[in-house]
């Protein structure tokens, strides 16, 4: 199962930022989406215009300062004990157009969608 979800034909999940330049940041705690991420995933798309950050510092510390402690609230809600960051992913090109981010103009429901290959 571990390896029939490590390359799937499709993915579809959830960036923590997205630079003006296009740069996506996704952080993990166990790294089991980066695979599919980085390489085995036939397509992926990535979602959520909220995400849109100037540049990789910004990315970055919006995964400390925001994605971060709420997950771990989430995860507490969920009777866990919180969570951890021990991988952090920065896609910066991807000649093969195979990633494709969807910029979702609301945080619930979708009305209109801006689609657009990451080159």
């Amino acid at each position: 199962m571990r390896k029939l979800g490590a390359a799937p034909d499709y993915i579809v999940g959830s960036a923590h930022a997205i630079t003006d330049d296009g740069e996506i940041v996704v952080a993990s705690g166990s790294g089991s989406q980066l695979g599919a991420y980085a390489y085995a995933g036939g397509h992926v798309i990535i979602v959520g215009q909220q995400k849109l950050v100037r540049d990789l510092d910004e990315g970055l510390r919006r995964v400390h300062e925001y994605s971060l402690p709420r997950e771990f609230i989430r995860m507490q809600g969920l009777g866990y004990p919180g969570s951890l960051l021990a991988k952090t992913f920065i896609i910066h090109d991807e000649p093969s157009g195979r990633i494709s981010v969807i910029l979702v103009p609301e945080s619930l429901g979708v009305q209109s969608l801006r689609c657009c290959p990451l080159r």
